[in-house]
């Protein structure tokens, strides 16, 4: 059973995701999605609310396929296990003293992608690839990926 909440964001990616690989060979790519409410208030005005940013981590394939697909942008649905990673701040206080704050980054991990088609129109590319192994199963990859296979 999973411990972290599966969510399922709609918003627009804040910069390009670029292919980085761990010490370990995976290949692994992270980028920030932003998504906000939108309101008609009393005059017929489209009201934009505060933008609520996630960071969206992929591995492997889908890694891969995500750098080739988006740019800073991009309309995307992201589903994902919803955790949350510290981070420390340094800031300059109101007596000119540095304050360090820690805070949490709200994290978006083992992320499917998809290309929001609702006001935009992409062409579909198939990617095929030989399996590693005789069987024709796929080699199993990160294994908080629901889809890996494991023998």
């Amino acid at each position: 059973m999973s411990r972290n909440a599966r969510i399922t964001v709609k918003g627009y990616v804040g910069n390009d995701p670029t292919l980085m690989e761990a010490k370990s060979g995976i290949k692994w790519t992270q980028f920030r999605v932003g998504c906000n409410d939108q309101w008609k208030d009393a005059d017929g005005q489209w009201v934009d609310g505060p933008t609520m940013w996630f960071t969206v981590k992929a591995w492997e394939d889908k890694a891969r396929n995500i750098v080739a697909s988006i740019r800073k942008g991009t309309p995307v649905l992201v589903t994902g296990h919803l955790s949350q990673d510290p981070y420390i701040v340094t800031r300059t206080g109101d007596n000119g003293e540095p304050v360090t704050e820690l805070r949490q980054a709200l994290t978006i991990d083992n992320a499917i992608v998809a290309i929001d088609l609702s006001n935009v129109h992409v062409p579909a590319k198939n990617i095929t690839r030989s399996a590693p192994e005789s069987n024709g199963k796929p080699e199993s990859r990160d294994p908080r990926d629901p889809y890996c296979y494991d023998d």
